[in-house]
């Protein structure tokens, strides 16, 4: 018996020690007036966003999570997108690629060692200069 009871604290220890990696994507509107935007995110649950970001706000677009800390940011922060628009008011079409990397800026920040508890935020940003 004692040694059941010491396989299940051990089999706990091992299960809480895994950790849990939180993505979140982000689109910031640095331009000079209103963006109309249309996405749709693929991942677990699919998740929707049709919203107007004024100047100099941002939006948060998806979140997944899963299990296990994971250290280092996605390579493409925009392929779970299956739907993707951005536009200004007036129609005009962001050039800005969303499965470019270097479009996105991306940063890791670890929550916590034990567990691995890590928080990975991707922010796809645009300005004038992009329409």
């Amino acid at each position: 018996m004692r040694n059941l009871v010491l396989i299940a604290i051990a089999s706990l220890a091992l299960v809480a020690c895994e950790g849990n990696t939180d993505r979140f994507w982000f689109f910031k509107n640095a331009s000079q007036q209103p963006i109309a935007v249309s996405t749709q995110f693929v991942g677990i649950f699919e998740q929707a966003v049709q919203d107007t970001v004024q100047p100099g706000e941002q939006i948060q677009l998806a979140t997944t999570n899963q299990m296990g800390g994971v250290l280092s940011p996605d390579e493409d922060p925009g392929q779970q997108f299956l739907y993707w628009e951005i536009k200004t008011l007036k129609g005009d079409s962001c050039t800005k690629g969303v499965h470019k990397a270097e479009n996105w800026t991306r940063s890791v920040t670890s929550v916590s060692k034990v567990p691995s508890n890590q928080r990975h935020e991707y922010i796809f940003e645009v300005v004038d200069a992009d329409f």
